[in-house]
């Protein structure tokens, strides 16, 4: 075989070895006894002939994503200008078809191997290629195929010029040896290297060992393994074991640097693979490869390493810079079509940010686009005169009149209801069990206005048009093939009429020029119009015929199909000329969203300009009648709105969920003026019935569900009375007031025994107690009683707690409760006088929260409507970490609700928090009905069912609202005491002065003259020093609500307990509470009624002149 180099030895091709089983051994390690015949053999051949010292040699792992190698600067040491080594010109690449299965193979023990050395491997590369049979061929690299950048399981891709370049060098390589161990090598014992110039030049002069049979390969890898220049993401491991081979040897201080090797010395560091950990091998199928985590990149270290000499005529110049350390080039950037990017990673929550959402979710902020229903009266608004009819089956179209109400489904019903009965009478069409679909009352003859509600058309749905006359219960005309679908609406114009079919066929049923004043007829010919068909919407506005359909969810329709309904417009009559009143559909507004198909509409009377949609995911939009343009979009519900109407100057409501609302649209801000329970089932339609202004001088409006019908007093005359009774209290009321204390703390699940250290830990309770005189009601709040960090604690309260319903401690209620509560118990007797005992009356918990309030003994006797409810916003409402415990009861006449909540963490989660505050205060927290057991006590038009149904609430907690500066300028303005500069920037009283649909608003809060209360490091007086370093915020506050200024704050203060991460507050108040005379109301209550009829006579004269227009 031909000699690479003179004076370099002959070496026997070795069998193909992997590159994973590589070790590297120091230079001076003893020659190592062949192995043993049992153990496997690794090279096919040995060889004894002694060669140079060589470098060790790091193996990069095939799967590593590094970029390629650049070649080595161009640097000889002095001590190593006279090595020779083998040339690369006999340097072979070995068969990594062969070596692949095993790259990925587990590491093998890093214990020395007895068996062989690096030498080997080195010896193995300096012998010919399997592939090669010639000198020649071992000088040339052979070229990658075209397609071998596909082949990627096979390992074989193209390598860049400079490393072919490399590896095809025919120039032998300078051998810079490193320091050995004279154990052995301590690399197989996964030792840290250093290394000196002094041990280099020894290692240099010490005669080169024999080079050892059968080298045991071993792969290292450190552990936390530094910036490599290794290959591109697209290198194959053939480039990577060249690359590794040739350019980049490591030697056994390739860890370090020699402080003597730096560039002072003229020498230039280059970058050194490290070596690998060890990996245990497995003589079983090697394991799949994993997708793991991509290591980051951290400086290089630059090493002593075996470099080309500067007489290398075949290196290109540009490669080997002689005076400038070696910069590795940028990592690759991964440029990749949009959709190809991995998706963003959604941010982990922690858990002070649990029940919220990073981003301020957008449902939170709809919420608070409701209108404010917290002075809204809950009281139905029976009309006297009429009761509701209850159909013995269920109906699919139904009308109104005076006292007349006609129903329809297989038959014909006709109901007359009184103020003591409902009578019915009931007929067959034609002998034909038909399904009515619509119903309208036809127009009287201009020479007969009494006959106005004799006569009522009814549609089918087999398209048949009947005309029933109602005094004789007969069919008196019909036109069974008007239309050849489903009569989906007929409509009174006038003294025409208008029919309109499924297929989307108009016909207009018009009063004959030659008839004098006559109504339409079905035996006349109408005129037939046509508008699309599959309307999911369809009504006479006005004189206008308004359909609508979508938004549709079919792929590929249009964006604008798919977020808004299309309305169009059609003038019947022909007033304006054409039947299309418009050239295209309207749509709402894109910034409006996405806004549900259109479900009813109104006009109201004081507002009969606009035209308000109903849409069924709850959005009223309202349109301008002259230029049809969309001039707002407002959510007034999370239920979709089935029904609208206008009703006098308000805009009447029907919801999904069974309930009607009352809305003040006067002004931009919408108010909920009156909301109650119709039916149990959604409300399908609401009307009303203008014939009722002249009949008995009501204003009726109806209402309908699946099979009744509901009448409502449109003058609200019982809300008006009740009004004027409240402002007229002090007429039949005794006034006497009661001192309530509140007190709220997060304990941050501290014990009462964590309570010392310091005198404000020791005497905390005793300060409270007596930081007002004599209280008769005091009530304790506290927050994260347990760690809500801990889940099985956590889930333990959330599956086994119970609701304290009765006012006693709950069975499963855990230790931390428990010992709070007698703790409580026992301040409470040992620092309040002992002649006036207090009584526990509410005791509550729910997973972190815990009240306890207590009551004189005097006063606990006279305590009504007891109750208590919890309320949980945590997870949407499934989780209690978050929430509240509402506690109420009855106390002579007055109603007194106590509320304690927990809501949503986090300094930018503002609308979350309110979003829990509707959930608490509107939505989710409910009473039991009361009935009239204790009439007078609960707020105008109420029965106690809400929070603001109470005459006297307190709200206290960790509300959890922050401050909206820098927390720098924070804890500066608190150190000099300048709290005023800091109130203007608090979300809490920014919400309360300027949001006005924020269910705070008709709260107060005392004047706060302490620091903030939130966020301390615990034990010590120190705003959060952690990583986080959060804004120093009052999260701790305490709120009263009270109707005419019947509360009286007396202090509110805050506590130098240091145990937990928020100081506790309390406050004080004087709160008015009443006793009825019922001689007196009732009195005052006739005086009130009496003014009532002049109010009415304006009312009934205004809607009768309206209506008689619109007639």
């Amino acid at each position: 075989m031909p000699l690479a180099a003179a004076g370099s030895p002959v070496l026997a091709p070795p069998a193909p070895v992997l590159p994973s089983q590589v070790a590297c051994e120091s230079p001076d390690a003893q020659p190592i006894p062949p192995p043993q015949p049992a153990r496997p053999a690794v090279l096919s051949q040995e060889t004894a002939t002694s060669t140079p010292a060589l470098p060790k040699i790091g193996i990069i792992r095939a799967d590593s994503a590094r970029r390629p190698a650049p070649p080595p600067p161009n640097h000889q040491s002095p001590s190593s200008a006279a090595a020779t080594t083998p040339s690369l010109k006999d340097t072979q690449t070995p068969n990594l078809n062969s070596l692949q299965p095993q790259i990925l193979s587990p590491r093998p023990s890093l214990a020395p191997s007895p068996n062989g050395s690096v030498r080997d491997l080195a010896a193995r590369f300096s012998s010919p290629s399997p592939r090669s049979t010639s000198p020649a061929s071992a000088n040339s690299f052979s070229p990658v195929p075209n397609d071998a950048h596909q082949l990627v399981g096979e390992n074989r891709r193209y390598e860049d010029p400079p490393a072919r370049a490399m590896r095809s060098s025919p120039e032998p390589l300078a051998v810079h040896a490193g320091a050995g161990d004279p154990e052995g090598d301590s690399s197989s014992e996964g030792s840290v290297y250093h290394s000196s110039s002094e041990d280099e030049a020894e290692a240099s002069r010490s005669p080169p060992p024999v080079i050892p049979p059968r080298p045991k390969i071993v792969e290292q890898r450190p552990s936390d393994p530094p910036r490599l220049p290794s290959r591109s993401p697209t290198a194959s491991s053939t480039e990577s074991l060249s690359v590794a081979s040739s350019s980049i040897p490591v030697p056994p201080s390739a860890f370090t640097r020699s402080p003597s090797k730096s560039l002072s010395d003229g020498s230039t560091p280059s970058l050194a693979a490290p070596s690998l950990p060890p990996r245990l091998a497995s003589p079983l199928a090697p394991p799949l490869p994993s997708r793991n985590t991509t290591l980051p990149f951290l400086p290089a270290r630059s090493s002593s390493t075996i470099a080309a000499p500067n007489s290398s005529p075949t290196v290109p110049a540009t490669t080997l810079p002689s005076t400038t350390p070696y910069i590795p080039p940028p990592p690759p950037t991964r440029s990749a079509p949009a959709g190809d990017r991995p998706p963003v990673r959604p941010h982990v929550r922690g858990a002070e940010d649990a029940g919220s959402s990073e981003d301020e979710d957008d449902e939170a902020a709809r919420a608070q686009e409701y209108p404010d229903a917290t002075f809204a009266n809950r009281r139905p608004p029976v009309l006297r005169q009429r009761r509701h009819v209850h159909a013995t089956n269920a109906f699919s179209a139904w009308t109104v009149r005076s006292e007349k109400v006609v129903t329809a489904h297989h038959r014909i019903h006709l109901w007359r209801p009184s103020e003591t009965k409902v009578a019915a009478d009931s007929l067959e069409v034609a002998g034909d069990p038909q399904k009515f679909v619509s119903l309208e009352w036809r127009s009287a003859d201009a020479a007969r206005p009494e006959d106005g509600g004799r006569y009522v058309w009814a549609g089918t749905k087999e398209g048949a048009i009947w005309e029933i006359d109602l005094e004789r219960m007969v069919v008196s005309g019909s036109r069974t093939n008007a239309h050849t679908g489903p009569v989906v609406g007929i409509y009174r114009l006038g003294r025409a009429m208008v029919s309109v079919d499924e297929a989307g066929k108009v016909l207009l049923w018009g009063e004959s020029p030659g008839n004098d004043g006559r109504a339409a007829s079905l035996s006349a010919v109408p005129t037939q119009h046509r508008v699309p068909d599959k309307q999911n919407f369809v009504a006479l506005v006005g004189d206008e015929l308004w359909t609508s359909s979508g938004p549709v969810t079919k792929a590929g329709a249009p964006a604008v199909a798919m977020r808004s309904p299309q309305i169009r417009v059609f003038d019947p009559a022909g007033i304006k000329g054409s039947f299309s009143a418009l050239s295209r559909p309207l749509v709402t507004p894109e910034s409006a969203g996405l806004i549900g198909a259109v479900t009813s509409h109104a006009i109201i009377p004081e507002q009969n300009h606009l035209v308000y949609l109903a849409h069924d995911n709850g959005i009223v939009s309202v349109w301008e009648r002259d230029s049809y343009a969309c001039i707002k979009v407002q959510r007034i519900s999370p239920y979709g709105v089935t029904a609208l109407t206008g009703v006098r100057k308000y805009l009447w409501a029907g919801f999904r969920s069974g309930h009607i609302n009352v809305y003040d649209v006067a002004s931009h801000t919408w108010v909920v003026v009156k909301s109650w329970k119709a039916s149990k089932d959604p409300v399908t339609r609401v009307i009303v019935d203008p014939s009722s202004l002249w009949h008995d001088g009501s204003l009726q409006v109806a209402s309908a569900s699946s099979d009744m019908v509901c009448l409502w007093d449109g003058f609200l005359r019982e809300d008006w009375i009740d009004a004027e009774l409240s402002l007229r209290q002090t007429d039949y009321c005794i006034f006497r007031t009661i001192r309530s204390l509140s007190v709220s703390w997060n304990v941050d699940a501290s014990r009462p025994n964590d309570l010392h250290g310091s005198v404000d830990n020791l005497e905390f309770l005793r300060n409270v107690l007596t930081s007002v005189d004599s209280p008769d009601i005091i009530s304790f709040g506290f927050q994260e009683m347990i760690n809500l960090e801990d889940k099985k604690l956590t889930a333990k309260s959330m599956l086994l707690g119970k609701k304290a319903t009765d006012g006693k401690m709950s069975d499963s209620i855990s230790s931390a409760y428990r010992i709070w509560h007698d703790k409580l118990v026992q301040a409470v007797r040992l620092n309040m006088p002992a002649e006036t005992p207090y009584t526990v009356v509410h005791v509550g918990d729910m997973i972190g929260l815990f009240s306890c309030i207590f009551v004189k003994s005097s006063e606990a006797a006279r305590l009504r409507d007891v109750a208590l409810v919890t309320v949980k916003t945590g997870m949407g409402g499934r989780y209690g970490n978050k929430g509240a415990i509402l506690s109420r009861f009855v106390i002579d006449d007055s109603s007194v609700c106590f509320i304690n909540c927990h809501l949503a963490a986090g300094q930018t989660h503002k609308r979350q928090r309110d979003r829990d505050l509707v959930d608490i205060l509107e939505d989710k927290s409910s009473f039991s009905e009361l009935g009239s057991s204790s009439p007078g006590a609960y707020a105008p038009g109420s029965t106690g069912t809400m929070v603001f149904d109470h005459e006297l609430a307190i709200l206290s907690g960790d509300l959890n609202y922050r401050i909206d500066a820098r927390r720098d300028n924070v804890v500066s303005a608190v150190a000099s005491g300048n709290f005023e500069s800091l109130l203007e920037h608090d979300q809490l009283l920014k919400n309360l002065a300027t949001n006005q649909a924020f269910r705070l608003r008709s709260f107060k809060e005392p004047p706060i003259t302490f620091p903030p209360t939130y966020k301390y490091d615990p034990g010590t007086d120190l705003y959060d020093s952690s990583s986080k370093r959060r804004i120093p915020a009052w999260c701790d506050r305490i709120l009263y609500r009270s109707d005419r200024d019947k509360v009286t704050p007396l202090h509110y203060k805050r506590y130098e307990v240091n145990v937990s991460d928020h100081r506790p507050i309390s406050a004080a108040f004087d709160m008015q509470i009443k006793r009825i005379d019922s001689k007196k109301r009732a009195a005052v209550w006739t005086e009130v009624e009496n003014a009532w009829f002049s109010v009415e006579t304006l009312a009934l004269e205004e809607a009768r002149r309206y209506y008689a227009e619109a007639r």
